[in-house]
């Protein structure tokens, strides 16, 4: 079981079932509340069952309980892991555990044998933007009209 601590933040991997089970709705309230674009409960589902290890879903606790999430889709075929969600709830935003919360995941899918990390992010949201750039992505391109309400989203790619 892959964990890492500092200052009662725990940052864990929830990919098997025993261990998201205690998450679920904690990870469905913060999707629902915090992400512009969430997920309806029935899309959760193969990520919560996982049978194909498929996904990776950590959690970053603080003080046991959920204080922000990642969720990434690994293609074993092209190497490609795919960052589907990362959010932290608003309170603890701008403390750094984002960074470490992607650290965390990066090294694991480094582990795997993904060779990049490519994910979408809504054109606008600036702040999400300068995170990525931090950790060196790169803009591939604009999709236009990506999201289901019209919004545009950058296209951006990480080599590992």
């Amino acid at each position: 079981e892959a964990r890492w601590t500092m200052n009662s933040l725990t940052i864990k991997d929830l990919s098997r079932r025993e261990h998201n089970k205690t998450f679920e709705e904690d990870i469905l309230s913060i999707d629902s509340k915090h992400l512009a674009y969430p997920w309806k409960k029935e899309l959760w589902h193969d990520v919560f069952i996982n049978q194909d290890s498929r996904f990776l879903l950590c959690a970053a606790l603080q003080e046991g309980g959920l204080a922000g999430f990642s969720l990434f889709e690994l293609n074993n075929w092209s190497l490609q892991a795919h960052l589907l969600k990362i959010v932290i709830c608003p309170e603890v935003r701008g403390s750094g555990l984002a960074s470490r919360l992607f650290l965390f995941c990066k090294d694991h899918i480094v582990e795997t044998g993904m060779k990049e990390i490519y994910l979408e992010v809504e054109a606008g949201n600036t702040r999400a933007i300068s995170f990525y750039r931090k950790n060196l992505f790169l803009t591939l391109c604009v999709r236009n009209g990506y999201y289901s309400d019209g919004a545009d989203a950058q296209a951006m790619l990480l080599s590992l």
